[in-house]
């Protein structure tokens, strides 16, 4: 079999009790070798409290029902002639004992697969941040790896139970994730679980009974549409839902089949996705999170005022050119740190790194004249697929090809500042095509690096005009300078930068969720103290430690 080098690395995320675990299982029966199973809940109780990763490989097939003994292909009614397979209950009568499911390409290729396991969204014990803090200290440790695509994740994942709705707390908990990694919920895919053929039928002839499905509508395609159009309220966004029966009856194998082609289509959506590095993620801090920083900032502040009346009396005791040299060895000092933490800004989003901003499928949009061709002809079908961005003035589109489809040609008009995709599939066949639209970090995020590249201009313009003067007083042979009037500048000029870090809304998530920082924002606001920023100094400024616990009074650190 064909192999992939590197491993797709897949964020699996969603509430408690939805199936997450469960749908890792149905992915890992699948795995060419045995991996140890997820531990699943059962209804009632959470079972995912950490983290957890499993790496494995499948086969990237869709898959087909043989009768047992013989091992012929079995003809199936397909999944868009509804009536026929729903109508009569025709898939009960598929037991195990007397056919069996195979991968149509025995000898096709392989993806391997890095899945993240997620504690719930929504938790119902109530520790959201805990549970997030401990996904994004994953992703932190994660950042830090050596190996390029260990710092990358490729895909997200959001996995929902089919039957029930968004509440306020997932709403808020989803939306902190999307401001997180914006450029992966470009490419979200939603896991619509516990979706059994006997749900689909239930569902179905609720509509038919209501009058709620077209002459040539589906009842899936109808429950796809509403559930999109009932997450777009929520995000704002239109991704792909993919609905799933992921623990279907053990005696139904049609159930399990259309279960394990569902898998076919999500690792297919999947395995055309970019990744995104880590180091692009960002920390969101909650409410607590920055009342927390803000009482640092606060210690920080205290301190800075000490040094600076004990500045103020260190000055008047020296010449008026030592006065001049400390003060242009703080402006440079601050301007250094500004200019610092501006370039590091600057290579955060002045990249060509990809931002995700939709990912399309066609199987969700078939036309009713396609569908009725399919059935009564079984020819190709043929049709088009058309792209709009209208919030985005750049950006490109890119399609892949699938299993039984193909995209035969594609367009971009840029007068219209869109793009069409011409595509076709096998006989019989309902096309599953995909095609993402994206940008860049450096176009999406064209505004705040224009603003960025202000300030830094101007900032080592300051520099440069700080040293040349610096240069001037030294040929003019200023003193050698005072040991105490040093330090104090010294300490000054870091507690400013780090006030300014701690008061940054979004930093990079790679460098600013390290354990000191785990550490404090674990607790509430007021059980914070001058042993959080000790602890926090000792990590980024550890010749600080010493004069911040004098002048704070910190007894034993």
């Amino acid at each position: 079999m064909d192999k992939q080098d590197e491993p797709l690395s897949v964020l699996v995320i969603g509430p408690s009790q939805n199936g997450k675990s469960t749908f890792i299982n149905r992915l890992v029966n699948l795995a060419v070798s045995p991996i140890d199973l997820a531990e699943e809940g059962d209804g009632n109780f959470k079972c995912t409290y950490r983290c957890a990763i499993y790496n494995f490989e499948v086969p990237l097939t869709d898959y087909k029902l043989v009768t047992i003994g013989d091992e012929r292909d079995y003809d199936i009614p397909d999944l868009d002639d509804e009536e026929k397979f729903l109508g009569g209950a025709w898939w009960k009568k598929q037991t195990r004992t007397k056919y069996a499911i195979r991968p149509r390409r025995r000898h096709g290729p392989v993806i391997k697969l890095r899945l993240i396991d997620t504690p719930g969204l929504d938790d119902s014990e109530g520790k959201d941040y805990e549970n997030m803090e401990d996904v994004l200290s994953t992703l932190n440790r994660l950042a830090q790896s050596p190996v390029k695509w260990e710092r990358e994740i490729d895909a997200l994942a959001l996995v929902y139970n089919a039957n029930g709705s968004f509440s306020y707390s997932f709403q808020k908990t989803l939306k902190d994730y999307e401001r997180c990694m914006p450029n992966l919920f470009g490419g979200l895919s939603v896991i619509n679980t516990n979706f059994s053929v006997t749900n689909w039928a239930s569902k179905r002839q609720h509509l038919i009974r209501e009058q709620l499905l077209g002459s040539t509508e589906t009842a899936k395609i109808r429950i796809i549409k509403e559930r999109r159009a009932e997450f777009a309220k929520i995000l704002g966004r239109n991704p792909t839902h993919f609905f799933i029966d992921n623990k279907p009856k053990r005696n139904f194998m049609f159930d399990e089949l259309v279960s394990c082609n569902t898998i076919s289509d999500i690792l297919n959506f999947w395995a055309n996705s970019k990744p995104m590095e880590i180091g692009q993620m960002s920390l969101i801090k909650n409410e607590n999170m920055i009342a927390i920083d803000k009482t640092l900032q606060s210690y920080l502040g205290f301190a800075i005022n000490q040094w600076e009346l004990e500045k103020r009396e260190v000055l008047k005791t020296v010449s008026k050119d030592e006065q001049l040299r400390s003060y242009f060895e703080q402006t440079h000092q601050e301007l250094s740190d500004d200019i610092t933490r501006l370039e590091a800004e600057l290579e955060r989003y002045d990249n060509d790194s990809e931002y995700m901003i939709n990912k399309y499928t066609t199987s969700d949009d078939a036309s009713a004249p396609a569908l009725i061709a399919k059935w009564a002809f079984r020819i190709k079908i043929k049709n088009a697929y058309y792209i709009k961005e209208p919030d985005y003035k750049e950006y490109q589109v890119e399609p892949s090809d699938g299993v039984n489809d193909k995209w035969t040609s594609h367009t971009f008009d840029h007068g219209d500042n869109s793009w069409t995709g011409h595509y076709q599939a096998k006989p019989g066949k309902l096309p599953r095509l995909t095609a993402r639209s994206f940008t860049t970090n450096r176009v999406y995020h064209r505004d705040t690096i224009s603003s960025l590249r202000s300030q830094l201009r101007r900032a080592k313009a300051s520099l440069a005009e700080n040293e040349q003067k610096t240069l001037e007083l030294v040929e003019n042979k200023a003193g050698p300078g005072n040991t105490k009037l040093d330090n104090l500048v010294d300490w000054i000029t870091a507690s400013k930068n780090l006030q300014e870090i701690l008061g940054a809304e979004s930093p990079p998530l790679d460098k600013s969720f390290d354990e000191a920082s785990r550490a404090r924002y674990s607790k509430s606001p007021s059980k914070i103290s001058t042993t959080d920023l000790l602890n926090m100094i000792t990590v980024t400024n550890p010749e600080l430690v010493k004069p911040m616990k004098y002048v704070l009074r910190v007894p034993d650190y």
